[in-house]
């Protein structure tokens, strides 16, 4: 596997999202594609000779890395390669928290997996960004049972193809509990790595 800073052809990468995605390429697909790989530092994923996937990082302040946006072929999921990029562009940031916004139960196991604190969590622990902090303080996290950045019909609608589930089934009933795939919620999860 080989991980480099480039940005792949949007036309291989959209048809690698639509696999991954387990939807039908089509022009919707492409451009949704197109319009991320602007948005941020692009790490291309190779399987030593073809695009196995793409991430998309930004630095939404001097500390914190988002994740904008993790696309791999089916092959390449469960296997440890989300961790490997994340953590090969926290490093090169020097980054000390990480986010990231997802319908995924198992995008938000791999957050858990690398931060020594991550929310929102099944211990009940939610939190919000509290935005009323100008820069350079910026925003800031904060934890609250009762406010959390769980976006409600976010997506308008189920953004993969098929609903994506975790193995551990508590896991996956506390995600449902909290994220409406069929609505289209989406929950930005947070965490110090």
């Amino acid at each position: 596997m080989l991980i480099q800073k480039s940005t792949p052809s949007t036309i291989e990468a959209a048809r690698i999202a639509a696999a991954a995605f387990t939807k039908a390429y089509s022009e919707e697909v492409y451009e949704d594609v197109a319009q991320h790989l602007a948005e941020g530092e692009v790490y291309t994923i190779f399987d030593g000779v073809s695009l196995a996937g793409f991430a998309i990082f930004k630095m939404t302040d001097p500390e914190t890395l988002y994740l904008a946006g993790i696309i791999l072929r089916p092959d390449f999921q469960g296997i440890g390669v989300a961790e490997t990029v994340i953590k090969m562009a926290q490093d090169e940031a020097g980054a000390k928290k990480f986010m990231l916004r997802t319908q995924s139960p198992r995008m938000w196991s791999v957050g858990n997996k690398l931060c020594r604190s991550w929310f929102p969590n099944p211990n009940g622990n939610l939190g919000y960004w509290d935005y009323s902090t100008p820069w350079p303080s910026g925003p800031h996290f904060v934890l609250h049972e009762d406010k959390s950045e769980i976006l409600r019909a976010f997506y308008g609608g189920p953004l993969y193809g098929q609903k994506p589930t975790h193995r551990n089934r508590p896991l996956q009933e506390w995600w449902d509990s909290i994220c409406d795939f069929e609505r289209g919620d989406a929950v930005l999860c947070y965490g110090e790595f």
